[in-house]
This record gives C-alpha cells, sequence and structure tokens, in this order.
C-alpha cells in the first residue's frame, strides 16, 4: 500500500516514475545501507527517492554520506513511519506520518465489538490518512 500511495501521490502531480526502476531490499537498516551502495550510479542521475520505511531509510542515509553524496542537494529521500529516531538521523529525515494512535484505538474498538458480540467478524477495512512530515532531507 504505501508504494502503491507513493505512486498514485506522484500521478496526481503530474508527475511519472519509472516503475522498472524500484529497488528491492529487506525492511532494515542494513538492507537500506546495501541496496544505496550498490546502486551509486543510479542513484546519482536521481532528484529524490522514496523509502517506503524509515529503519530502510537509516541506513540508506548512511551509505549515501559515507560515498559522498549530500541530501538533500544530490538526492532528496523520504521514508515512512515517522519513527522517533527519524528526527535524529543527519539530516533529519523528511517522513509519512501515520495515525498509529488512531489505528490502534480504532483496533481496540473492533476487538471489544468482536469479544462481546456486538459486531459482525466480517472483515473490516478503514483508511486512515497519513500526513508528510517535512524535515531536512527533502
Amino acid at each position: 500500500m504505501r508504494i502503491a500511495g507513493c505512486l498514485d501521490a506522484v500521478e496526481q502531480a503530474g508527475l511519472s516514475i519509472d516503475e522498472n526502476h524500484n529497488l528491492t531490499c529487506s525492511c532494515s537498516c542494513e538492507g537500506g545501507y546495501l541496496v544505496a551502495g550498490d546502486n551509486l550510479e543510479y542513484l546519482g542521475t536521481l532528484d529524490g527517492i522514496f523509502v517506503p520505511a524509515d529503519i530502510t531509510a537509516f541506513g540508506f542515509l548512511n551509505a549515501l554520506r559515507e560515498e559522498g553524496l549530500r541530501v538533500p542537494q544530490d538526492l532528496k529521500v523520504i521514508g515512512y513511519d515517522d519513527s522517533p529516531v527519524s528526527r535524529m538521523t543527519l539530516p533529519p529525515l523528511t517522513t509519512i506520518h501515520q495515525p498509529r494512535e488512531s489505528l490502534t484505538e480504532k483496533a481496540c474498538h473492533r476487538i471489544n465489538s468482536l469479544l462481546f458480540g456486538d459486531a459482525s467478524s466480517n472483515p473490516v477495512v478503514e483508511y486512515l490518512k497519513p500526513s508528510l512530515i517535512v524535515r531536512e532531507s527533502t
């Protein structure tokens, strides 16, 4: 959903992304570090990149810094999760915030309703609106 949401936002802005140029890695600091290090030449041709998890973006930022690429001057980086650590990266990471509190509250209400017979057992899908937290990586 995160990547699909990013692609939708880019399309709504009248921009385009070549979907054949998606980079994949494990959702970890090490995964971000390795994928950035392995694709430096390609990354140098981009204006910016969306990394669909802050934890992966942390490793990504470290690899870029070690290789001498400047964020945001050479490459803009956006993460996803608004992890508390995203404020402490160098530079602080622009990220997409999920309303975790609302999500938790809705999940607890749903569990309560199921436990006490106040709701059907049919799956419920709810979409909560994320927000962009602009920091220094863009």
